[in-house]
């Protein structure tokens, strides 16, 4: 794994800081600073990115706990990079750049199963951890460089470990034994080498097969040469044979044409035409015996018709009904329309009559025609004197 990039958006003393690790040639990145450049911060903030930002922690003087944000990119072995950021919460803290919530396993390849506690060890050494290591090397009893690999490493003691390696490479291989694995595994490897020896050819027969590979190859491809040019011949006369009935029946055609002299050409499409053609003389043809059923029919009522001078000499008056017979037909068919009218008419005036005169039928109704006209010269009198009133008002009005 290797860390491109460290990104401490709300962290400690830090606010959209950017640590850039990337680099195309590999090396070792040297951060430094004096005292509170925030060194340590970064440490821890590089461990929070990795294991969680811790329940109780003292980076949060400048951002309040729940805006702690820190992220980073990191690149594995096979060159997938991965860039993802952490928040401080108990649950779904980790997330992509899009700010949706990121799986934890998908981390989980880059740490290659690293806890915290061997992260801190290993690479997360701080000034604690160095003090304290100094302590355990002054315990430390056994030899000077056990200790200080002890106190690097954090491990209380090595002597424990080299005895269970010890026992594990008894347990492994002994020279007098025959029954260990290494001891197995090196007679299984000498009987290989004896079967590869055997297996194997000297570089005097190895060159031999080699020609003889080399001739064998050379002679199949003229080989194939020669058989595609035997298959080409072959589809020839193939065809040549398929052709030789053809060839006859050409010979005897050529002769036909010869005999026939000479020959107008028709056009490619001569067919097409000839088929319109037909086509418009049959319906030509059709056409023709129609025209002459119907001149034989008028001729037939021609014949059968008988002149009458009388009717002849009246010619004016016929035109002139004929004429008028539009008229009659609009009137006739206009007839209906208006008897409903009429009839509509008639029932709106019995409906008034009865309101004005109930005991009045609607057959003497001409009898109210003289109350009509008296009713028009009161209603006129009736508008003259409200003019008359608005006067004398007016001019009241001028006089005051």
């Amino acid at each position: 794994m290797r860390i491109k990039q460290l990104d401490l958006k709300a962290f400690g003393p830090f606010t959209d800081h950017v640590l850039d690790f990337s680099s195309k040639n590999p090396g070792l990145h040297i951060v430094y600073g004096p005292n509170e450049a925030g060194k340590s911060s970064c440490l821890r903030a590089l461990k929070s990115l990795f294991f969680g930002i811790p329940a109780q922690t003292n980076d949060n003087f400048l951002h309040p706990y729940d805006q702690l944000v820190i992220g980073g990119c990191l690149q594995g072995e096979d060159s997938h990079e991965l860039t993802f950021f952490r928040r401080k919460k108990r649950k779904s803290d980790l997330f992509d750049q899009n700010d949706d919530p990121l799986d934890p396993a998908r981390l989980a390849p880059f740490l290659q199963g690293m806890e915290q506690e061997m992260f801190e060890s290993l690479y997360g050494i701080d000034h604690e951890a160095l003090v304290r290591g100094g302590q355990d090397m002054l315990d430390q009893k056994g030899d000077v460089g056990q200790a200080i690999f002890a106190a690097g490493a954090g491990l209380k003691s090595l002597h424990t470990v080299f005895e269970e390696l010890e026992k594990e490479g008894d347990d492994l291989f002994k020279p007098r034994a025959s029954t260990k694995a290494i001891n197995e595994a090196l007679s299984q490897y000498r009987d290989l080498q004896t079967q590869m020896k055997q297996a194997s050819l000297s570089s005097r027969e190895w060159q031999e097969h080699r020609r003889a590979l080399q001739k064998a190859d050379k002679d199949l491809i003229e080989t194939k040469a020669m058989r595609s040019e035997k298959d080409r011949e072959k589809r020839r006369l193939e065809r040549l044979q398929r052709a030789l009935p053809y060839l006859n029946q050409r010979k005897i055609l050529m002769e036909n044409l010869v005999n026939l002299g000479n020959v107008i050409v028709l056009p490619a499409d001569f067919g097409e035409q000839r088929k319109i053609l037909d086509q418009e003389r049959n319906d030509a043809t059709n056409r023709l015996n129609a025209a002459d059923s119907r001149m034989d029919e008028i001729q037939k009522r021609k014949d059968g018709v008988s002149l009458q001078q009388g009717l002849l000499n009246r010619a004016g008056e016929i035109e002139e009904v004929y004429q008028r017979l539009g008229e009659y037909r609009k009137a006739t068919a206009d007839r209906p329309r208006l008897e409903g009218m009429r009839i509509k008419c008639k029932t709106d005036a019995a409906t008034l009559l009865k309101e004005i005169r109930p005991d009045l039928p609607l057959d003497h109704i001409e009898s109210l025609r003289p109350g009509l006209s008296r009713r028009k010269t009161i209603y006129n009198l009736g508008n003259r004197y409200e003019a008359l009133v608005q006067k004398i008002e007016q001019a009241d009005r001028e006089i005051r």
